[in-house]
């Protein structure tokens, strides 16, 4: 009986051993979020330089696809330029892609950059089994205002502001 509970064992151990191991698949990238603020007081359109690093963390080689959504997809009111939107990515590799913004009119402008990274189908047929893809979100926040406000408007919202703050403290104390 002990030697059939050994065989057993021994047998388990070595397909454990023997059988390959599975790896996911998975992708960093940054930043996660990218906030402009542009002043459109100075004139528009106007350029705004960014930059996200896309990283292989995986033992075998991806392809990355980036697609911009939402609001960076109205070409009226803002541009996005990217400088690599399709590539591929070696094992442990990381790469900088540089990424310019042009805003054309003032507002708030809410997207997403989808950062797609999925297997590589290599020439000789031969491919990596998983066949599902990784989408990486990256917020993009962009404000585009006007501020040539007078100065004396913005004074006196301040002092507004600190006065009902300090008017709120005295009466907290007095309860």
């Amino acid at each position: 009986m002990k030697k059939l509970a050994l065989f057993a064992g021994l047998i388990l151990a070595l397909s454990i051993l023997i059988l390959p191991q599975v790896s996911g698949l998975s992708g960093a990238i940054s930043p996660p979020k990218i906030d402009i603020m542009v002043n459109s007081s100075n004139g528009l359109p106007q350029d705004v330089n960014s930059v996200m690093y896309i990283k292989n963390p995986n033992n075998f080689p991806v392809r990355v696809e980036l697609t911009p959504t939402g609001d960076l997809n109205n070409t009226k009111k803002i541009e996005i330029i990217i400088s690599k939107n399709n590539f591929t990515l070696k094992p442990g590799e990381t790469v900088r892609d540089n990424l310019t913004f042009i805003i054309k009119e003032s507002g708030k402008y809410k997207g997403t950059i989808l950062t797609k990274i999925s297997p590589l189908t290599y020439d000789n047929n031969q491919t990596v089994l998983l066949k599902a893809s990784v989408v990486l979100p990256t917020e993009v926040m962009i404000m585009a205002v006007d501020s040539s406000l007078p100065t004396n408007e913005i004074i006196i919202a301040i002092f507004l502001i600190i006065s009902i703050i300090g008017l709120s403290a005295v009466l907290i104390r007095k309860i």
